[in-house]
Parts: structure tokens; C-alpha cells; sequence
């Protein structure tokens, strides 16, 4: 342990900031100041570093001090706040990765729900096409240039060289074989599909009820 010549007062030593007063006040509290900081944080690295530095801020306001009392009264203070500063940084740092971990974890859900949907879509779809070439010959035909081309009844009656008339019963003897063919939910699915198109068309494309 470093020794100092008792017949020269301490704190005046340490108040000019002379090393071996220092290395006295060092190896006075350091153990102590050190065990306070673990028990705060329950951490020896981070305690040693908060320890260090307090010590280090105590020799440069080393002219501050006018007793050892006032010393020991500034390492506590001090080591006490640099250890709650650290855990309230840490907690902070800890939330936020939970907070990104969740997030995550929710992106990933989203996504994954998002994929299982566009399958599900895509073989309902499917499922609508290959039924709707099974349609007869001349429903098939008519239903395509209806929903598929978007010409009106009229068109369809003048370039198959059919009435009118022919053309809806086409159309709604088209839907009533699609509605045998299809699940319930298929069909239901292409009445929405063949609703939105007849908006998207307007008013002259035929409606799909029956």
C-alpha cells in the first residue's frame, strides 16, 4: 500500500493534485466504491468500469474537496448515478431489440399469412379456369367473350350472328354448369370476380344473377 509522510496533511496533497495522495484515497475507497457499484448492477465489468471512472473524475476536481468526508460523500453519489444512467441505458436497449424482435417477429406473420393467401387465391382461381373450359362449346365461347373480352350481349349476339336472347341464356346456362363445378367458395369467389368486372365494364355487360 502507498505510504505519505503523516506530518503533511492529506488533503492538502490531494487538493494540489499530487499522485501519492491520490493512490491514498484510491486504496481507501476503490474496494469499497467497486462492491457498491456490483451490488447495483450485479455485473463485475461494468461495476470496475463505473468505479475507474468515478475515480478518475475525482482526481480532476481534486481542488473541490476540503475533507476525506466530502471525498467518500462524492464516490457513493456519483457511482450511484453512473449506475442507475447504465441501467436505464441498458433497459432502453433491451426494449427497443424486444420492441425490434416483436416487430419482427410480426413482419414475418404478416408476410407468411400474406404468402398462405395468395396461394389459396391462386389455386381458387385456378380451380375457376379449368372449370370454365369445361364448359360446352358454345357457353364457353360466349362466357370468354363476355367476362374474358368485356364486349357486351349486343356485340357478342352480332359477331356470333345470334339473337340477344341466345346470348344471356348462354351466359346463364354458363353459370348455372360453373355453380355444379365449382365448391361453394369457388363459386362465390367468381360471382365477386364476374360482379367486378361488369362495374369495371359498365352498364351494358350482363349481370350474373339468375
Amino acid at each position: 500500500m502507498t505510504t505519505i509522510d503523516p506530518h503533511i496533511n492529506l488533503m492538502d496533497r490531494f487538493n494540489k493534485g499530487e499522485q501519492e495522495a491520490f493512490r491514498v484515497i484510491f486504496d481507501r475507497f476503490y474496494a469499497r466504491i467497486n462492491y457498491f457499484a456490483f451490488k447495483l448492477l450485479q455485473d463485475h465489468g461494468a461495476a470496475e468500469e463505473i468505479a475507474l471512472d468515478t475515480f478518475t473524475t475525482l482526481f480532476r476536481k481534486c481542488a473541490d474537496f476540503p475533507a476525506e468526508t466530502n471525498i467518500r460523500a462524492f464516490l457513493y453519489i456519483s457511482t450511484k448515478n453512473a449506475c442507475y444512467s447504465y441501467l436505464k441505458k441498458k433497459n432502453t436497449l433491451l426494449e427497443k431489440q424486444k420492441s425490434f424482435y416483436q416487430h419482427e417477429q410480426q413482419n414475418e406473420a404478416e408476410a407468411q399469412a400474406s404468402t398462405e393467401g395468395d396461394e389459396v387465391e391462386g389455386e381458387v382461381l385456378d380451380a375457376i379456369y379449368r372449370a370454365v373450359e369445361k364448359l360446352p362449346s358454345r357457353c364457353k365461347i360466349i362466357f370468354k367473350m363476355i367476362y374474358y373480352d368485356g364486349l357486351k350481349a349486343a356485340q357478342v349476339a352480332e359477331q356470333l350472328h345470334i339473337s340477344v336472347n341466345t346470348v344471356k341464356n348462354q351466359r346463364a346456362r354458363a353459370i348455372q354448369v360453373l355453380r355444379n363445378l365449382l365448391t361453394e367458395k369457388e363459386f362465390a369467389i367468381l360471382l365477386a370476380t364476374l360482379a367486378i368486372l361488369a362495374q369495371e365494364a359498365g352498364p351494358g355487360l350482363v349481370s350474373t344473377t339468375l
